[in-house]
């Protein structure tokens, strides 16, 4: 994937990308250029927080503060676009779960529309099914939180640095 390769460029970081305003088409790049490193996707579901020392920072803050924000943001934005392919690879496949089990509750009602049904069995299918569905909504739901989280992490270490950042010009 886009997360194969490494660049090392010398940091000129002005202003921190926002991941919101990324163009769909545009691989993960991040501030100062470089892409997130493998390391990233390795462990997509861990929260990426500023390291207490920067978050403390004063305003007036230093040019290595400056940079270790970007690589906090790099980070942040390559687990974010792995999470983004994550999350679409489980949508499609928990639509295709929930079609399945809503072909398998029209099996329950048709048999139990017939004279002399079983109704136990309709109603033992039926909890069961009830009890999947939940269960694959709350995986997805999980997923769709997390990713949520990690957006509203970038959307702030991004307003801190370009906080920072206007601050220290």
């Amino acid at each position: 994937q886009h997360q194969q390769h490494q660049q090392q460029q010398p940091e000129e970081v002005a202003v921190a990308p926002r991941y919101s305003s990324r163009p769909a088409s545009m691989p993960g790049i991040g501030i100062g250029g470089a892409l997130p490193g493998p390391e990233v996707a390795q462990h997509p579901q861990q929260p990426q927080e500023l390291a207490p020392e920067v978050a403390l920072e004063p305003v007036g803050c230093s040019q290595a503060a400056l940079d270790e924000l970007a690589r906090q943001h790099d980070r942040l934005i390559g687990t974010i676009l792995a999470e983004e392919e994550e999350l679409i690879t489980a949508h499609r496949q928990h639509i295709d779960m929930m079609v399945e089990l809503i072909k398998e509750e029209m099996v329950h009602l048709n048999n139990v529309d017939r004279p002399g049904s079983d109704v136990d069995a309709y109603v033992t299918g039926l909890d069961r099914i009830l009890r999947l569905k939940a269960q694959y909504i709350g995986d997805i739901r999980g997923r769709v939180d997390l990713f949520k989280d990690h957006l509203q992490q970038e959307d702030s270490l991004s307003r801190k640095f370009q906080s920072l950042a206007s601050s220290s010009s």
